[in-house]
């Protein structure tokens, strides 16, 4: 007779909050382990309905987003958490790992006071905060100046893209600290369907936050010039609410692309809207205040379900993207080049299938969320063992 299964280690994610409305590859990444109990340390519960976790999740009695509070204890003069002290002591973690680099800075705090080891993840607008510092003084000083700590108090850190590795050793992170680990995606749910017979108007499908780095508006002004050359395309939009979503709605009607813009209400399933188009339009841009991305997840399930991209050549696009084999790349605000992409591919049908196939192969070789959570385990392995050479020091 077998006893019961013996328990799982436990990694603590700190968040700031759980989980905001964009944050699907957060979500994916840990509820994707297996062999590690995921226990969640936030200030903030949010979008339930859409993200129903059921490990064990500790709201912080103070505000732990509050990077100035993570620096204190760096010089002594902070009580800790008390319901996370005792979330981490109760659970007995054996790894903090911080979901952006503001919550790593915290990680690195707490993994200092318990002895524990750290990761850090970066996803994009968190390094853009640290290459751009005074255009985030007033709002994120801590975090910058809190840098070098955070640095030194991880033991590993994950980025989405060579690019947002090179840009991390340029800030000082050690290189060998640093892994190449990208957001995975489910390759079950974002699989490809038939597209070869359809007609009418072709789809073109553009997903994402109503902010600036996302390209909207060069977005919607390539496929006005695109339909100014012959080129019959309706647009299928599915935006989560941002700051730009107004001047966007009105860009919209001034072009004229009313009747030919589906605004999708945001809750609509993307992997649906994916298998029913077939173009995945994805013009970035790093914003005013150097805002950039990682590697946009929506890329990675536009690729699980067959559909070429064009893109901007914009942070780590480039991986995903493959110019000429899985979409075509222009520079950043190039809408002549975006319009020229996207009449190239309607008029071609072969082109089309070749590169959405690419693109699918793409993803199954380096995307899929399953063997990365098998990596990220080996990782928190490597640290746990890493903590026990130490307490034996």
């Amino acid at each position: 007779m077998s006893g019961p299964e013996p328990a799982r280690p436990a990694v603590a994610f700190l968040l700031g909050t759980a989980f905001s409305f964009t944050e699907t590859f957060l979500f994916n990444q840990m509820r994707s382990l297996t062999r590690y109990q995921a226990i969640t340390l936030c200030n903030r519960v949010a979008n339930e309905e859409r993200f129903p976790w059921t490990e064990p999740r500790i709201l912080g009695r103070r505000q732990p987003s509050k990077i100035g509070q993570a620096l204190r204890p760096l010089h002594g003069r902070l009580t800790l958490d008390p319901a996370w002290m005792r979330a981490l002591e109760e659970t007995r973690a054996t790894v903090l790992h911080g979901q952006f680099g503001t919550n790593g800075l915290i990680a690195a705090v707490y993994g200092k006071k318990l002895g524990l080891p750290v990761v850090t993840s970066f996803y994009g607008g968190d390094v853009g905060i640290l290459l751009e510092p005074r255009k985030h003084l007033r709002r994120y000083w801590h975090y910058i100046l809190g840098k070098r700590a955070l640095f030194e108090g991880s033991d590993l850190v994950l980025v989405l893209s060579t690019a947002m590795r090179d840009d991390l050793v340029r800030l000082g992170c050690p290189a060998s600290k640093l892994r190449i680990h990208p957001n995975g995606v489910d390759l079950e749910r974002f699989r490809p369907a038939p597209r070869a017979d359809r007609t009418g108007p072709l789809s073109v499908v553009m997903c994402g936050r109503e902010i600036e780095k996302k390209g909207f508006a060069h977005g919607f002004r390539a496929v006005h010039r695109a339909r100014a050359a012959g080129v019959d395309l309706r647009v299928r939009w599915l935006p989560a609410p941002g700051p730009l979503g107004a001047p966007l709605r009105a860009l919209i009607e001034e072009l004229g692309l009313g009747p030919h813009v589906e605004i999708l209400d945001p809750k609509t399933d993307p992997a649906v809207v994916m298998r029913e188009s077939e173009l995945m339009l994805c013009p970035s841009v790093t914003a005013a205040d150097g805002d950039k991305e990682g590697v946009p997840t929506v890329l990675v399930e536009a690729a699980g379900t067959g559909l070429p991209a064009i893109a901007s050549r914009h942070a780590g696009i480039p991986e995903i993207v493959v110019d000429g084999e899985s979409g075509l790349l222009y520079a950043e605000r190039d809408e002549e080049g975006l319009a020229a992409g996207l009449v190239r591919l309607a008029k071609d049908v072969s082109l089309r299938a070749r590169m959405g196939e690419a693109a699918r192969q793409k993803a199954l070789a380096t995307y899929d969320a399953r063997k990365l959570a098998i990596t990220l385990e080996a990782h928190y392995d490597a640290l746990a063992a890493l903590a026990l050479r130490r307490s034996l020091d």
